[in-house]
């Protein structure tokens, strides 16, 4: 496929007027121009008329002053035949038409857009994105590789090599294998709703059958209990019916006396009980106020008020004497403030000494300076006058310190004669004044509660003796020997007749239970219900066999379609990564071809099966994070021009045409250029190439040149150079 012209109107920001660029001459062209002058619109123009997409996907191609008429043309030639196509947009006389022409005379274009751009893609041959990859080196395209992640690098392949129609056939087959694996899921989700609901019947007729078994069993259990429960009734009829009954109920109302007057003798006896003085407490008090007294009675009165007086005299002493030494200690001095005084006055006489003998030697005691005569003199002057000053001073100071010293050393001296002064105190008194003073009044006071106690004490045990003595004749009243109670109390006696009517009647019931358990037994299994539930077990199972075959078919199927889809998926038998793998010994050859080009040394990478890269300076295998930034862009430029080769040489390897977008703009210095301009200058021999770049300075390599800049109306105009 070789190109011959494309030419435009109203697209993008170029105007009202014609642009045409020739793209079949043998040769490079440096297209130059600012940022946003519309340098990449005319690759952008080419594939809008192929594709009907531009390359920003952003469908916004009328110029936006101009606002109509946009139209673009683009002329191709296939083996011996020549093709036209002419797209229109927003067009005042072909709105927004698709025309497609064979050799300017015969007319391609079908009854709608779509259908002819279906015819155009049936001539091109190549999808919209190798298009793109085989016109366009952009730097914003071809990212650092070596800096990808695993995943993108398998993203860039999948693109250049257009592996995402395999991606399709994968979506495809997904489709195509969904209404098996629905009718799977369908046929599976039957067979486990049947076999449930047949183990439920089985289940059913398991419990049915041990349901039957378990009331037959209840039933003779019944009845078992029932025939026991008569015969337990016959025997106790026999009992009643020989019963004295007159007898039985005169024993039980002489029994009944006999505990009511017991019953009533008891509770008087409580009552007499309960009037009983408790005496331990007062006992207990009383032998206490005895052992106070005793107490108080062997205290020395005497010898107790004379231990008070003699500690109240050694305490009152020795509290005037410490009295007195705190008076004296008030008046004793601190000598540190004079101490100090004294110190620092004795370092200004020794600093101003020094001063006068520095001075005597004519040195400025301040700067250190040699100074004259008279300036020491006056200097000594002036010292000698503070040194009289801060002796007579230091003297006083000496004075008051000493007089002061002295003045301490008699208060001590007196603090010392009224401590030796000083009684020794005795031992705290064991009873005070308060108390031994009121000590007889106390023992009074004691006696006298005694004497009252022994009469309280006396009064309660005539009182207790009295109470005692009526409970003793209650007692004494009570009956010792009770009749044993009667085997049949008077309620059973006087009921007996009703009773005997009573167990007849439950005999009467026991026989008619027994025959409504016999029914039973006869209706408890039911044949018919185990016939019916068994046909339907049966069905089940027919249905279930049925169910898979037609399950064992569908899964044979869905397996062919999980084949395909293994072979169309990412795995690593399927094709892409077979078709990857094929590549990448024409990738690696590509690669290690273009880096003599950028590097003065040995240097090689290889890439594996799964794009893992392999780096080795000489023999030595080292990190792409090692090399220098230059050194990174320039390895990511020789793995940039092999992919591009590789789209090349896959897809469009008859394209004329080539166009490298900002590739010297990146970060290459001067043998980095070299080495993009001589694989330009190679592959223009059979190629027109454009270069488009940001940088005037390039100019000096291209003899062909086309600057692009807007005019003062905002439209892009082209001049060539």
């Amino acid at each position: 496929m070789r190109f011959n012209y494309v030419k435009w109107q109203n697209f993008k920001s170029y105007g009202d007027y014609v642009t045409i660029v020739f793209l079949n001459n043998i040769e490079t062209k440096l297209i130059t121009g600012d940022n946003g002058s519309g340098k990449t619109s005319f690759v952008d123009a080419i594939i809008w008329c192929l594709y009907g997409r531009s390359l920003s996907a952003i469908d916004e191609v009328v110029n936006r002053d101009v606002g109509k008429n946009c139209k673009v043309e683009v002329e191709f030639e296939i083996g011996q035949n020549s093709y036209n196509i002419v797209r229109y947009r927003n067009h005042d006389d072909f709105g927004n038409k698709l025309l497609f022409y064979l050799n300017s005379a015969d007319d391609l274009t079908k009854r709608n857009i779509n259908e002819t751009q279906n015819k155009i893609m049936e001539v091109l041959q190549i999808p919209y994105y190798a298009m793109v990859a085989s016109l366009i080196f952009s730097s914003e395209v071809y990212v650092s590789f070596l800096r990808a992640k695993n995943s993108e690098r398998l993203r860039v392949f999948d693109g250049i090599l257009n592996l995402r129609v395999i991606g399709s056939y994968y979506d495809t087959v997904r489709k195509l294998r969904k209404p098996a694996q629905d009718k799977i899921a369908i046929l599976v989700r039957e067979n486990e709703n049947k076999n449930s609901a047949m183990e439920s019947l089985k289940i059913n007729v398991k419990n049915y059958i041990a349901g039957v078994k378990n009331t037959l069993q209840r039933l003779v259990d019944k009845k078992n209990l029932l025939e026991e429960e008569k015969e337990n009734i016959e025997i106790r009829l026999g009992t009643i019916l020989h019963i004295d009954h007159i007898k039985e109920l005169e024993k039980n109302e002489e029994h009944k006396k006999i505990i009511e007057f017991n019953k009533k003798i008891d509770e008087e006896i409580q009552e007499e009980d309960k009037k009983i003085y408790g005496l331990d407490e007062l006992f207990s008090s009383l032998s206490e106020k005895k052992s106070h007294l005793e107490k108080l009675e062997k205290i020395d009165i005497v010898g107790e008020i004379q231990d008070n007086e003699e500690y109240n005299h050694a305490l009152n002493h020795n509290q005037e004497i410490e009295n007195r030494i705190l008076i004296l200690q008030k008046e004793l001095s601190d000598l540190s403030h004079i101490e100090e005084k004294i110190e620092m006055l004795s370092d200004k006489v020794e600093k101003i000494s020094l001063e006068i003998t520095k001075i005597n030697q004519n040195i400025c005691p301040t700067c250190k300076q040699k100074i004259d005569l008279d300036l020491s003199l006056k200097l000594i002057h002036e010292r000698e006058i503070k040194f009289s000053k801060f002796t007579d001073e230091k003297k006083k100071a000496i004075a008051e310190h000493q007089n002061t010293r002295m003045k301490n050393v008699h208060l001590k001296s007196q603090i010392e004669k009224l401590l030796q002064q000083k009684l020794t105190v005795p031992e705290i008194p064991k009873y005070d004044m308060d108390f031994l003073n009121n000590l007889e009044r106390t023992k009074t006071k004691v006696t006298e509660s005694i004497v009252l106690l022994d009469k309280d004490i006396a009064s309660r045990n005539n009182f207790n003796e009295e109470i005692n003595n009526r409970i003793s004749k209650l007692k004494s009243q009570l009956y010792t020997e009770i009749p044993e109670k009667p085997e049949h109390n008077v309620e059973f006696l006087r009921n007996i007749k009703e009773q005997v009517e009573s167990l007849k009647n439950r005999i009467d019931e026991i026989e008619k239970e027994k025959l409504i358990i016999k029914e039973k037994a006869k209706s408890t299994y039911d044949e018919n219900y185990l016939k019916t539930t068994n046909k339907e077990i049966g069905d089940i199972e027919s249905f279930l066999e049925e169910n898979s075959e037609k399950l064992k078919k569908i899964k044979g199927e869905d397996f062919h379609y999980s084949v395909l889809q293994n072979i169309f998926s990412n795995k690593e038998d399927g094709l892409k990564k077979i078709i990857i793998s094929r590549m990448i010994a024409l990738f690696n050859e590509r690669i290690n071809f273009y880096l003599p080009l950028f590097f003065n040394r040995e240097i090689s990478i290889h890439f594996d099966k799964n794009l893992i890269e392999d780096i080795k300076l000489g023999n030595k295998e080292v990190s792409f994070s090692t090399f220098s930034s230059g050194e990174k862009t320039r390895l990511d430029l020789a793995i940039s021009f092999s992919l591009f080769m590789l789209v090349k040489s896959f897809f469009s390897s008859t394209i004329n045409l080539l166009i490298f977008d900002e590739i010297l703009d990146k970060n290459l210095d001067k043998a980095g250029v070299s080495a993009v301009l001589e694989i330009i200058e190679n592959l223009s021999k059979n190629n027109c190439i454009f270069v488009i770049s940001h940088r005037y300075e390039y100019k000096e390599f291209f003899n062909n040149q086309i600057q692009i800049f807007k005019d003062k109306d905002g439209f892009s105009k082209l001049i060539a150079g």
